[in-house]
């Protein structure tokens, strides 16, 4: 048999949320993952790991046009 399968999730934060919210973000965010993936576990073995991430960043880029959606000024 051995078909197994993997998920791994990182969210990288910017430092200085709470814990409390860290926390809320993650179990969030498991729970989702967990619903979404509820198929695949009645078929076959699966594994979900979730890391969260906090500090700075060694490469920040950001490309978008989603600004002016909401600089409505």
């Amino acid at each position: 048999k051995g078909e197994y399968a993997f998920v791994y999730l990182n969210l990288r934060m910017a430092q200085g949320r709470p814990e409390a919210v860290i926390k809320k973000v993650g179990d969030a965010l498991l729970m989702t993952t967990k619903t979404h993936f509820q198929p695949v576990f009645r078929q076959r073995h699966i594994g979900i790991t979730l890391h969260i991430d906090e500090g700075a960043e060694v490469f920040d880029a950001k490309h978008s046009n989603l600004h002016p959606l909401f600089n409505k000024g």
